[in-house]
């Protein structure tokens, strides 16, 4: 039997088959580079099957890591987000302290003034009360 690249008497040259090494050597392109990744990829596959000694974790086992993972991961996202929103509502408390006690120390000022306006007209040298707190 011939080779399908060398002449046949009375004939022209037979065609290559596509896809073959020639085509490859001769072009150079991104499909040789994905035939060596493979061929890479292969051998790398060939030696991991081939030790079989080699204790690997099964489809099992690793399955329930994921589904224990998970939920390890949604309960740590509930409770981050039980904790964010316990620390919004610390600060809308804190912001309606802060403004209740402005509010206060506006009222205090406005007292303090009128106390030493009393005091420096000297009524009768006594200072009335401005409010009656009960």
């Amino acid at each position: 039997m011939r080779d399908r690249g060398q002449q046949l008497p009375g004939r022209g040259r037979m065609p290559q088959p596509p896809g073959n090494s020639l085509k490859c050597q001769v072009s150079k392109g991104p499909a040789c580079a994905e035939g060596s990744a493979r061929e890479a990829a292969n051998n790398a596959i060939k030696e991991v099957l081939a030790a079989p000694e080699v204790k690997r974790p099964e489809t099992k086992e690793l399955k329930a890591e994921v589904i224990r993972l998970r939920k390890e991961l949604r309960e740590l996202r509930k409770g981050k987000a039980a904790e964010i929103r316990e620390l919004k509502d610390m600060v809308v408390t804190y912001a309606n302290q802060i403004q209740s006690l402005a509010l206060r120390n506006t009222d205090l000022d406005n007292d303090a003034c009128k106390l030493r306006a009393q005091f420096t007209q000297h009524s009768d040298g006594v200072l009335r009360p401005l409010r009656s707190y009960s």
